[in-house]
């Protein structure tokens, strides 16, 4: 009796393609700045930039929910629905008036401005050691 096994590449090629749906779905709801705890494939994070969209990977979870705060977006660790299908809603999304990223002496920031419920703030504060 004969086996059928699938290389890794068409494994590979398989899980691409449900990882790629998965973009797809978050970028049709309008998101246009996707922050992560994980890590983003090469592949995906090219999907963001084609799409005009800003991914940020290997956020700390404090600082997601702080960010979740203050745009008024919800935290989502699945896209899974209840019927088993995978869907992503626009109503999980916040919103800024702009995010950027700006460079600060030798370190690279995320900024986001005019959060939708303004609720934070930031002051960075910076000091040359010999003067302490």
């Amino acid at each position: 009796m004969p086996r059928l096994v699938a290389s890794k590449d068409e494994n590979a090629f398989g899980e691409y393609e449900i990882t790629k749906r998965r973009v797809d779905k978050i970028l049709k709801a309008g998101a246009n700045v996707v922050f992560t705890t994980g890590g983003i494939d090469d592949l995906c994070l090219k999907q963001f930039v084609e799409a005009g969209a800003m991914a940020v990977r290997r956020c700390k979870k404090v600082d997601l929910k702080r960010i979740a705060k203050a745009t008024g977006a919800k935290l989502t660790s699945s896209l899974a629905t209840l019927e088993g299908d995978e869907a992503f809603e626009p109503t999980l999304l916040g919103s800024a008036d702009e995010v950027v990223q700006e460079r600060v002496s030798d370190d690279e920031l995320i900024l986001i401005k005019g959060p939708k419920a303004r609720t934070s703030s930031s002051i960075i504060l910076r000091y040359d050691i010999r003067f302490v």
